[in-house]
This record gives structure tokens, C-alpha cells and sequence, in this order.
């Protein structure tokens, strides 16, 4: 086996242009993750033989199973195994579940929300249907989001408001946390 590291090797020829996707399977961090996570591991591998990978931790357990979908930093949650296939599927053909989506993880959990809310509002299913554009706080719970849909030229604002639920939920498999 030739690593990376060796001297008759280099990154570059050992980087991927083809989509990966990485399945959290960390049940050393939350069990969750082992429990949902290896069932839809074991799908993924079907729908893209050679692309897909066990991941240590992608953030979000009580979100098990997570997928995520590179490079578009695309994440999904909650997912099971009967649906893998299909999401796989979509993404390749450049589209999103809206059901599952989680975001991007390459955006604040503020952007993260707002893009979900305005996909599932307006039906934009397309991976390139928005760009982010900027985040504001304007209050200490308040943000502004700012997106844009690159084909019309057209903006969206999105006012976030982030505070604490009164109802508890689930941090992991085990019991309720209010947050």
C-alpha cells in the first residue's frame, strides 16, 4: 500500500473529483451515531461503491443517521437506511432531500436553518439553486441571513430568531435534555 506521505507519492494524485460521502459511525462518541449510522454506511456503499466512508464524528448526534455529502459540505439527519439510496441518488444528479437536510457544514448553524427554511418554503430542490451570501447579528438572538438565487438575480432575507425551547429534546439515544 502507497500513502500519501510517501515519497513517490503525492496529494494531488490521490485527490478524488468524484463526489465522497461520509457516514458517522462513532459509537465511541454517542451510540447513536454506531446504531443508525452503520445500517446506512452499509447502503451508502451500495448506491456509490468507492465513494463512500466511515466518519469519526460529523457533529449533530441526536441528528444519527448523518450523512454527508462532499464537496458541497451537503449534510443530512435522521436518515435511514431505506431512504440512503435515493438521497445518493438525487445528490448525484444535483438535487437535495428537503425532508433530511440538515445544510452545509461549511455554514453557521444560524445560515444552516435559514437556507433549510427557505428551500422547503420555496421548493428549490437544486444544490446550486442558492448562494449564501452574508450573516448579520442584529440583536443578541436576532440574525439576518442574506441568500441569493444565482439564475433570476433574486435575494432572500431571512431573520432568525435563536433561543431556548420550553420542550425538552433529545441530545443523543438517551434521555431528554431541555435546550
Amino acid at each position: 500500500i502507497e500513502s500519501v506521505l510517501d515519497k513517490k507519492s503525492s496529494a494531488s494524485a490521490n485527490r478524488s473529483t468524484q463526489p465522497i460521502f461520509l457516514v458517522c459511525t462513532h459509537g465511541t462518541r454517542d451510540q447513536c451515531c454506531a446504531i443508525y449510522g452503520a445500517p446506512v454506511f452499509r447502503q451508502a456503499i451500495l448506491a456509490a461503491p468507492e465513494r463512500v466512508w466511515q466518519s469519526s464524528h460529523v457533529g449533530g448526534h441526536r441528528f444519527a443517521a448523518n450523512l454527508l455529502c462532499l464537496p458541497h459540505s451537503i449534510l443530512y439527519g435522521r436518515l435511514t437506511r431505506q431512504k440512503t439510496g435515493l438521497i445518493i441518488e438525487k445528490y448525484l444528479g444535483g438535487e437535495l432531500d428537503l425532508e433530511h437536510l440538515r445544510g452545509r457544514s461549511c455554514y453557521s448553524p444560524v445560515a444552516q436553518a435559514a437556507e433549510c427554511f427557505i428551500r422547503q418554503n420555496l421548493h428549490f430542490y437544486g444544490i446550486n439553486d442558492l448562494q449564501y451570501v452574508e450573516e448579520n447579528q442584529s440583536a443578541s438572538d436576532l440574525w439576518e441571513v442574506k441568500f441569493i438565487q444565482p439564475q433570476k438575480a433574486v435575494g432572500y432575507d431571512v431573520r432568525v430568531d435563536v433561543g431556548k425551547m420550553d420542550q425538552a429534546i433529545y441530545e443523543s439515544c438517551g434521555s431528554p435534555k431541555k435546550a
